[in-house]
């Protein structure tokens, strides 16, 4: 699992958890923004957190690289 930054040329890593999905699997993504913070839980539990003052600006996309078939549903988007 990885959380990234791409700002135009600009791609930088900023949290990795060495883990993998289960294949044919639903899994439940939750994602928290709070000021520069990000926090991503998976199934409930806590998987990856990164703090960047740019999260303030620009736009959050969900992006699954190298997991062949795997595709994203519900998503939601709240303001809180």
């Amino acid at each position: 699992h990885i959380l990234a930054c791409k700002n135009g040329d600009d791609y930088r890593v900023l949290a990795v958890k060495k883990a993998g999905y289960k294949a044919n699997t639903w899994q439940e993504v939750r994602v928290q923004l709070t000021g520069p913070e990000i926090v991503v839980y998976l199934d409930g539990q806590e998987d990856l957190r990164a703090t960047d003052p740019t999260f303030g600006q620009g736009t959050i996309a969900l992006y699954s690289w190298g997991s062949t078939g795997a595709k994203f549903r519900g998503v939601k988007w709240e303001a809180r």
